[in-house]
């Protein structure tokens, strides 16, 4: 006799009650609409039954016995749709997807309509990268119910990944028209559009986002990041601080605004975000060494290197820290514990090319030039092709004074790197010492074609015209353009002022020498032009001032003493 035909009251009622809940955990498990319940020709009592135990089994984690009670339910009514999605959904929790995917596919060739199936069938093609397969199942999930948001979003990750970024705009575009509170669609194809550089367009598509959801958290960081990428940092800042009301403790935020303040040299408001986050992360080694390098910045050397020594002294085989350490060295004058860090930095990354240089340098500035080529070599050996390494080699034999040895090796470094601007410029400076005038012109205009933001070349050029009273006009041309790149570089600016003195522009030659005198205000050379612009002026005391400062700086120079001399 059959169970569907003939039920006592009792297990009549018992059997409804085990529907009634058989139909809510439906629902909750996949959160089907209740004005659209799975369909079914009738409902088999028995199955659900074991449904229901499975279910049980399921909250407790033990999925092999659920799936053994899925199977028995799938035994006792073999067409349900429903049962054979749940099974899959246990069998893909147990690894074996492969058989996920075919009990996926066989729930929806026995209900064309069930969307969860297609879902399923979807996600599963998708984590075994079928994707052509996953693309075509979401589509057919929007086909059945255009409202199924996580559809329009899976469907448009997936175009996304395949390069297809047109086609997963449009389904983004057409999840906010059917679902205009959709904040996750929006930020989606805010993404997007800031991904192929549709920076406005991705701003609004953001801010719809956080209409919609002002404490979505996602949405308010990645309009930072927006504003970041856009060069908006004020705006990037704004977004981060409301990210920082709703948690003040999130760490990447912080991180991200001090480093803002970082990139626009406001040390002050860098240090104070990462002391907020020493506050309740005292032992965070990255924050503390953001610290010392504000304390670099700020010229706060004594500071910055205890910072820094508690920092290795938690993590000796830092480098990065060891390197910033070493640089903090070298503002201190203290050479010789420099280049220990920076050994200790090659002892652990001997392939370090910048921390070589760095080094190599630091020997130049000790004078101790056979230890300071030894590294530069090294650079050659391990990067043939680093021109800065071939420059300072020269720069080296330079030092010690062997101009040939330095010239040589320009040209081997022309070998090396054919064309490269910075040594062209070296190269140009050596000719110039030796006279050979229009050698010199023509290395200096090559270097400047290779690199046509060669500062150096463009100064040493116009210096030298200046100098010798030629092409003034080239000249102050040529030194403008230094200057542009470099506006507060004191000795481009005394050169500037030099070449107007020479063309007798004397207010442009003193508004210049006295900004460079005020940029660098020990040099010798500034303080002597700036007291023979003041001379030809008429203002005889100052000039005598500023020779004599700088007579102080060289006091063997007999030309500046003639100048004192003659101006009493």
């Amino acid at each position: 006799m059959s169970v569907r035909r003939v039920l006592p009251g009792a297990v009549r009622a018992c059997a409804v009650a085990l529907l009634v809940l058989a139909q809510a955990a439906c629902g909750a498990a996949r959160n089907i609409p209740e004005e659209q319940p799975p369909q079914r020709r009738d409902v088999n009592y028995l199955a659900y039954y074991s449904y229901l135990q499975a279910s049980r089994e399921l909250r407790e984690g033990r999925l092999p016995e659920a799936e053994r009670l899925l199977k028995e339910a799938i035994a006792k009514d073999p067409g349900s749709a429903f049962l054979h999605v749940e099974l899959a959904e246990v069998v893909s929790r147990l690894g074996r997807t492969d058989e996920a995917l075919g009990l996926a596919r066989k729930a929806v060739a026995l209900d064309p309509t069930n969307v969860d199936a297609y879902l399923l069938l979807a996600d599963l093609a998708s984590a075994q990268r079928k994707k052509d397969e996953a693309i075509a199942v979401y589509r057919k999930v929007i086909e059945l119910d255009a409202k199924r948001e996580d559809a329009y979003l899976q469907l448009a990750n997936l175009l996304a990944d395949a390069g297809r970024k047109p086609e997963a705009s449009e389904v983004l575009g057409r999840l906010v028209g059917q679902l205009p509170g959709s904040y996750l669609g929006y930020y989606q194809l805010g993404r997007l559009q800031s991904e192929g550089k549709e920076f406005e367009a991705a701003e609004g598509s953001l801010k719809k986002a956080l209409v919609i959801n002002p404490e979505f958290v996602a949405g308010e960081k990645y309009l930072g990041i927006l504003y970041d990428h856009w060069g908006r940092p004020a705006d990037a800042l704004a977004a981060y601080r409301r990210l920082l009301e709703m948690n003040p403790h999130d760490t990447e935020i912080r991180l991200r605004v001090g480093e803002i303040h970082l990139q626009r040299r406001e040390w002050a408001q860098a240090l104070e975000q990462y002391q907020a986050l020493l506050v309740f992360e005292p032992g965070n080694l990255l924050v503390r060494t953001k610290v010392g390098i504000v304390q670099l910045q700020q010229g706060a050397l004594e500071e910055a290197a205890k910072t820094l020594l508690g920092v290795l002294a938690q993590e000796p085989g830092n480098t990065r820290v060891r390197s910033i350490l070493a640089l903090v060295y070298e503002e201190q004058g203290r050479l010789e514990d420099a280049a220990r860090e920076l050994h200790a930095v090659l002892d652990m990354e001997p392939d370090a090319v910048d921390d070589r240089m760095r080094l190599g340098i630091v020997y130049r500035r000790l004078k101790r030039h056979a230890e300071a080529l030894a590294q530069f070599e090294k650079i050659v050996e391990l990067a043939p092709k680093t021109a800065q390494a071939y420059v300072q080699i020269a720069l080296t034999h330079d030092d010690a004074g062997d101009m040939a040895a330095a010239e040589k090796t320009v040209a081997r470094g022309l070998e090396a790197v054919p064309g490269d601007g910075d040594l062209l410029f070296q190269k140009g400076v050596y000719l110039e010492k030796r006279k050979d005038i229009p050698a010199a012109v023509a290395a200096f205009r090559e270097a400047i074609k290779a690199d046509p933001r060669n500062a150096n070349a463009y100064n040493y050029l116009g210096y030298l015209f200046a100098e010798r009273g030629e092409n003034l006009d080239e000249a102050v041309s040529l030194i403008q353009r230094a200057v542009d790149l470099a506006p507060d570089n004191g000795y481009y600016v005394d050169s500037l002022g030099w070449a107007y003195y020479q063309k007798g522009m004397l207010a442009e030659a003193m508004a210049q020498m006295e900004r460079a005198a005020s940029l660098v205000s020990d040099d010798p050379v500034i303080l002597e032009h700036l007291g023979d612009v003041y001379s030809k002026a008429g203002r005889s005391a100052e000039a005598a001032e500023a020779w004599r400062k700088a007579l102080a700086i060289t006091p063997d120079n007999a030309a500046l003493k003639r100048k004192i001399d003659d101006a009493k």
